[in-house]
């Protein structure tokens, strides 16, 4: 009988067949996600004229001087998904770190706008629904020896005011740089030279410490403070041992102050009325071997010249 039964249940019951993975693809969502970000960028709206403080640390005044001067094509900056999106996460960190926890802690304090409504409220964040948006302080920087114009100024937004008096800077970063950071502070106390300080050669997290650190020493000069806060997120779980977020002190210095004017005048000078034949501003590099140099369009022409 058990042989009987055993012949009906394999009329039954299905052969076994090897099990074929379901096949679910999003490509074709991520296709149309790539190509938002990509059209996304497209609309952004222009940048205030001038020179900005987020950028002023990198900038080489004597590479921009020597581009106009021989007519060199500089390739543009590429702008694909996947750069697009870290920059997304990257503001997405920022915003939580400004509209979320620094705001609910009551840390920070200013000019807060209703999304919705338009409304202004001066002072902490509104309790309520977490429409309100921080505004940030504007900076303008003029040149002395330079005339007024809002192409030769220097513009920006600091992140904010904390509730000590103190100015805040909010930065994220992957893993790798967060846990470089405290070393990358220390070595502040070694450059003498701000102004050339963009072309020493090290790690992201040294270089990071460089620029974010004379980025706020310029919202410090231009909001008349004396002390900021330079603020990490790190996009990840930090690794063990490492704390959730760092912070790091920074003080009022006036040799980064003077540095970013000096860039700004020295290529005014280079410019020379209309035409860029007056003299070159001084180099950032120390060599043509530097990380720096060897990716510049003009290394060659750079070295060939002396500094006027």
């Amino acid at each position: 009988m058990s042989d009987s039964f055993a012949n009906v249940l394999k009329e039954i019951i299905p052969k076994k067949t090897k099990s074929v993975p379901l096949q679910r693809s999003t490509r074709a969502l991520v296709s149309r996600i790539n190509d938002w970000l990509e059209e996304s960028r497209k609309e952004e709206p222009p940048r205030s004229p001038g020179f900005h403080v987020s950028a002023l640390f990198d900038l080489c005044p004597r590479k921009e001087a020597l581009v106009n001067k021989l007519g060199v094509e500089v390739l543009e900056e590429t702008f694909d998904a996947k750069k697009l999106l870290t920059f997304a996460i990257g503001h997405a960190y920022h915003d939580l770190v400004q509209n979320k926890i620094l705001a609910k802690s009551r840390l920070i304090v200013g000019v807060w706008k209703h999304s919705g409504s338009g409304e202004e409220i001066e002072g902490h964040c509104p309790d309520g629904s977490g429409l309100w948006v921080y505004q940030e302080p504007r900076v303008v920087l003029g040149i002395p020896g330079v005339p007024e114009s809002e192409r030769w100024r220097i513009v920006g937004s600091c992140d904010g005011d904390l509730a000590d008096g103190r100015l805040l800077e909010a930065k994220s970063c992957g893993i790798g740089i967060y846990s470089g950071l405290d070393k990358g502070y220390a070595s502040l106390d070694g450059i003498d030279d701000w102004y050339t300080a963009c072309g020493k050669d090290g790690s992201w997290a040294q270089k990071y410490a460089r620029s974010h650190s004379f980025q706020l020493r310029l919202y410090l000069c231009g909001l008349d403070r004396q002390e900021g806060v330079v603020f990490y997120l790190p996009k990840g779980q930090p690794p063990k041992g490492e704390p959730a977020m760092k912070e790091f002190i920074i003080r009022k210095l006036p040799g980064a102050e003077e540095a970013a004017r000096e860039k700004v005048r020295s290529i005014f000078n280079a410019w020379a009325g209309g035409e860029w034949g007056g003299p070159l501003p001084r180099k950032v590099c120390g060599s043509p071997a530097c990380k720096r140099a060897k990716d510049c369009p003009v290394v060659t022409q750079c070295f060939a010249e002396s500094d006027s």
